[in-house]
């Protein structure tokens, strides 16, 4: 099974959501997968899965009713600092600019020699012209983002809370990631004790995620083992196949596991 395959499964068993850094648009384009929830700038937009997947409805029957975006009013701001990036680049060689709806990334993975510092300084000098926004850095990439108390962290709480499952004890989430920017979930997780992180590096290094893969093949290889997980009788959403704006998949729902089921994992984010 393909890593989409094994994600579109996990999805139909689980409430699962992508968190990006890129625009939620570009995200789903290329995931192109109807099941899941859909985070992007950072978290900065989120919107549910459409309409009839998974049979998801929202609390009064429509479609998930916590589409959010908290920086929708920077968007302006956000438009002229990826226009005067645009311009201010364009002659560093190996540079890119992307527009990611609610911030900018500004990459420099391809410059040569010292040339990406061109790009961090000419970010910091137009994040510098602006008290509301910040520069935070990536896997050689510098972002502009509104200065907003809001991250991936944040959007991982928010969705857990607008699926109403933030008060249900036997809920984990879990989140995997590879970024820089994923260790503000990695760190939500382990304050809230909502759930627990993995890290997906070929290095040992700092983080707040409590376990560490290597490579994508072991994430598809751990998702493959959930999804197989997910029809035993210990996976509690046998016994509750729904919540707002999600609803289990498949033969197996709503098939029972008893009294005595066990956590019910609320997906995997990334």
């Amino acid at each position: 099974m393909t890593m989409r395959g094994v994600v579109r499964a996990v999805a139909r068993a689980f409430p699962t959501a992508i968190i990006s850094g890129r625009g939620r648009e570009k995200v789903e384009a290329f995931v192109q997968l109807k099941e899941l929830f859909y985070a992007g700038s950072h978290g900065m937009d989120i919107a549910g899965p459409r309409e009839g997947a998974n049979g998801c409805h929202g609390a009064s029957g429509g479609a998930f009713e916590a589409a959010f975006q908290p920086a929708a009013h920077f968007r302006p701001l956000i438009d002229e600092v990826y226009e005067r990036l645009q311009t201010r680049l364009k002659d560093v060689p190996g540079s890119s600019v992307e527009h990611n709806n609610f911030c900018v990334s500004a990459h420099f993975r391809n410059c040569p020699g010292e040339a990406w510092q061109d790009v961090i300084a000419t970010v910091e000098e137009i994040v510098g012209q602006h008290s509301d926004l910040r520069m935070t850095r990536g896997r050689k990439v510098v972002e502009v983002r509104p200065k907003v108390d809001w991250h991936k962290g944040t959007a991982l709480v928010h969705l857990v809370d607008a699926l109403g499952l933030s008060q249900q004890p036997d809920v984990v989430a879990i989140y995997v990631g590879d970024d820089h920017t994923d260790e503000d979930a990695f760190r939500t997780l382990e304050e809230t004790r909502q759930g627990f992180g993995i890290l997906v590096s070929t290095r040992a290094k700092p983080t707040r995620a409590r376990y560490t893969v290597r490579d994508p093949a072991c994430v598809q290889a751990f998702l493959a083992g959930i999804v197989e997980w997910s029809k035993s009788g210990s996976n509690g959403w046998h016994a509750n196949p729904s919540c707002n704006g999600w609803s289990m998949a498949g033969p197996g729902a709503g098939a029972g596991a008893g009294p005595g089921a066990e956590a019910r994992p609320p997906g995997v984010e990334q």
